[in-house]
């Protein structure tokens, strides 16, 4: 049941939120580096990654902010979805679906397939370094991840919840955000009436 119900995504989803990602938050992660204010460690949760567009999306914006051999950087990435995670892990999706990566960070990070693998694209090894990939319930607690975490996108999942497992599952993913941390969620998604501490930092963004 649960892989019959679960949707396929697309890369780089949300435009608006991976500008808000490269235009404020990660140079702010910067700023705080130079000030000696925090590590050069970065690690961000995609929770309810599908068969996953969202984290590699993710993992190549990091990758073109920063640089892995001076940031310890990692995605992990959870779906309750067997199936899409088994998609999730190969890396490998139909060519079409180049068409929502921007052309120069297609030609870094992504691989194209030819003769038995004519129409596939699948990710590079520079993306597929930093993501790990793992099955986790949102509605099983408690939850098998480490806290700590600079970022979490939860993007379209909180729609398919009633309101008191809405306000469970945030208030469980929140416990996992760092004090400053960033919490996505989807474009018809909001933490109005679910959490109160919280701040709006943009369109579906908010700060811990």
């Amino acid at each position: 049941m649960f892989d019959a119900i679960s949707t396929n995504d697309r890369f780089f989803r949300e435009p608006h939120h991976f500008e808000v990602m490269t235009s404020r938050i990660f140079p702010r992660w910067k700023a705080l580096v130079a000030r000696g204010a925090r590590e050069r460690r970065i690690r961000i949760w995609s929770a309810g990654c599908s068969s996953g567009e969202e984290p590699y999306s993710v993992a190549m914006a990091l990758l073109e902010a920063f640089d892995p051999a001076e940031w310890d950087l990692r995605v992990d990435a959870t779906d309750l979805s067997t199936r899409v995670l088994d998609i999730a892990r190969r890396g490998e999706w139909p060519a079409r679906k180049a068409a929502d990566v921007p052309e120069p960070l297609l030609r870094r990070y992504m691989l194209r397939g030819t003769r038995s693998q004519e129409g596939v694209m699948k990710a590079g090894d520079a993306v597929r370094g930093i993501v790990r990939f793992g099955r986790q319930n949102r509605m099983e607690e408690p939850y098998p991840m480490a806290s700590g975490y600079d970022m979490i996108l939860c993007r379209n999942v909180l729609i398919y919840l009633g309101h008191a497992n809405r306000v469970r599952v945030v208030h469980n993913l929140l416990s996992h955000l760092a004090g400053g941390g960033f919490f996505f969620v989807g474009h018809a998604e909001t933490l109005a009436g679910i959490a109160d501490g919280p701040k709006a930092a943009g369109p579906n963004v908010y700060v811990k």
